[in-house]
């Protein structure tokens, strides 16, 4: 292997062969070149006397090409580099670099069947992915590399939990994209976004209706079309398809939150248990003195008596 500056017109930059990068935004990389250059040089292999395939380091020749370089210093492969050999190259330059997110390890994991057996990628090339060596995982990859580009789009920036996609692939295609546009409409946490999704999962079986039309319901699209910032309407979203999948426990929550806006003291403090799965709650009272711990618990004691008469 040898460096030499090569013309960047003599690259091919249409040839994708080797090329896994997904979902990326070249503005930091094409600042950094036009203020140092390109530190790492791309990998390139030759294809006839005046054209290169590019192994590695596609996306800074596409910066170098932006900013008008004519020539890019490169590492050369030998003939000799098939392309099984060009593969594990690639993975193993972003396995030491930057990495790789989801989707480019479904695109890579699919590179390798083309030249691999199956037994071979589940025991060599998972592992280097960071999965355990299972079918199961390595069908996990093939379906990923195949969801709607709308959804490999969000995972490989990071808009997406990548956690919650093998919930996402239980359901249809259509249910999958009403789930995602729902998603850009209320931007909601990784941990919001696996809530939502179990409990809708859990209300299409239920009710018997598939996931689409519950988000699409008049209920539902009545908070997701209002003037709400997207978090506020996430959380209104949240607590109505909270309320509809667990109704007793919204009423007893309703309950005793009015009931602890009645007490109208800073001073006292109860704490449900989690999920009202028990009957203990914990009452907590901060006095002063004798005097302001009477006072306290007599506002309690009336709150308590109106809470009984309202029943």
């Amino acid at each position: 292997m040898r460096y030499r500056s090569i013309p960047i017109e003599e690259i091919d930059l249409e040839d994708h062969t080797f090329v896994i990068s997904f979902g990326f935004d070249l503005t930091p990389l094409k600042a950094s070149i036009d203020l140092l250059g390109i530190i790492n040089p791309p990998t390139l292999r030759q294809k006839d006397p005046r054209s290169y395939q590019v192994v590695t380091g596609y996306k800074r020749l596409l910066c170098a090409r932006e900013l008008g370089l004519a020539r890019v210093s490169c590492l050369i492969l030998p003939p000799l580099i098939d392309d099984l050999c060009a593969l594990m190259i690639v993975l193993h330059e972003n396995l030491c670099g930057r990495g790789l997110n989801l989707v480019e390890k479904a695109h890579l994991t699919l590179r390798f069947l083309d030249y691999l057996p199956e037994e071979e990628v589940l025991k060599g090339i998972l592992p280097a992915l960071g999965f355990k060596p299972h079918p199961r995982n390595l069908e996990f990859l093939r379906t990923v590399a195949f969801l709607e580009l709308p959804l490999k789009e969000a995972l490989a920036q990071g808009r997406l939990n990548e956690n919650i996609v093998p919930d996402l692939l239980q359901l249809s295609e259509e249910e999958r994209q009403a789930v995602f546009e729902l998603f850009k409409k209320i931007s909601p946490s990784y941990s919001r976004q696996r809530e939502i999704l179990e409990m809708l999962r859990d209300l299409a079986q239920i009710e018997d209706h598939p996931v689409h039309e519950i988000i699409t319901s008049p209920e539902a699209n009545q908070i997701l079309t209002s003037d709400l910032s997207p978090k506020e309407r996430g959380e209104r979203f949240f607590y109505w398809l909270k309320r509809r999948r667990y109704p007793r426990l919204s009423e007893l929550e309703e309950r005793f939150m009015d009931f602890c806006r009645r007490l109208k003291s800073p001073g006292i403090r109860i704490k449900p248990p989690p999920a009202f799965e028990s009957d203990e709650c914990t009452l907590s009272l901060s006095f002063r003195n004798m005097d302001d711990l009477e006072n306290k618990w007599r506002q309690f004691a009336q709150c308590l008596k109106g809470n009984q008469e309202s029943r």
